[in-house]
């Protein structure tokens, strides 16, 4: 089987953006992905999240698999939101949490590892708990904590899978 990441919303504008603070990161993660064949996803859900303030054209949308949100994600995202919503603190916005969880469905329910975001009070957080609560199990590695290619199970070799 081989590795699959999803990429998020922070991620692609980092990525797009050479001014960002984590573009040099996001663009390592990304070259390292595209050097070693890993299956790249764009959420239907982070596509829109990322047209809000930028153009979708400006990813390269030819390298990477698109994944729609689609009725079985939706199952698995109620599941989730059932189980950690009680959780929610009030300063957590509802609609970034439901799609953030709904993002984390489509990863479970594709048997997607890894998500690359610079999200760490939503993405990470819920990422976390739903790995807590054994209903996921997903990586979601963090731009800010710089280029680890042992992150994704990685070597940093730009030839061999390990």
């Amino acid at each position: 089987m081989s590795l699959k990441v999803l990429l998020d919303t922070g991620f692609l504008i980092a990525l797009t953006n050479k001014n960002d603070p984590d573009h040099q990161v996001a663009k390592e993660y990304y070259e390292l992905l595209t050097n070693k064949g890993v299956e790249i996803y764009l959420s239907t859900i982070v596509a829109s999240e990322f047209a809000v303030k930028q153009a979708i054209e400006d990813l390269p949308l030819d390298e990477w698999l698109p994944l729609s949100f689609n009725l079985p994600h939706s199952v698995k995202a109620g599941k989730f939101k059932n189980a950690v919503f009680a959780t929610r603190e009030k300063s957590d916005r509802r609609d970034v949490v439901a799609n953030d969880i709904s993002i984390l469905a489509q990863a479970a329910h594709e048997q997607i590892a890894i998500i690359l975001s610079r999200d760490k009070n939503t993405m990470h957080k819920w990422c976390s708990k739903l790995n807590d609560a054994q209903l996921c199990s997903i990586t979601c590695v963090l731009l800010k904590d710089g280029f680890h290619p042992a992150s994704l199970g990685l070597s940093g070799d730009q030839k061999s899978l390990v």
